[in-house]
């Protein structure tokens, strides 16, 4: 299939740490990074994802927004997400 996105995380799987949210959360975080340039994009967790995408804002403010995705920026997407992960 053409068109389909590369994965973002760390191809050695390497440089994951355990979770830092919750203290319940031992699994480990592997590190993802943008998909055009190499910049950092955080973590996601190393057992519960099988693909991960990332454009950092200087990469989609260069290209503009991919053809049929949804784009949430990460002020707006990281916020509630950091919330849940702590079990606000």
């Amino acid at each position: 299939m053409t068109g389909v996105l590369p994965d973002s995380r760390s191809r050695s799987g390497k440089g994951g740490k355990p979770g830092r949210w919750a203290k319940s959360d031992r699994i480990p975080w592997i590190p993802i990074y943008c998909a055009n340039c190499g910049a950092d994009g955080g973590f996601v967790p190393e057992a519960t994802t099988t693909f991960a995408f990332y454009l950092c804002m200087k990469c989609f403010e260069e290209h503009g927004a991919i053809a049929a995705t949804m784009v949430v920026p990460d002020h707006i997407a990281r916020p509630p997400i950091a919330a849940e992960q702590r079990g606000a």
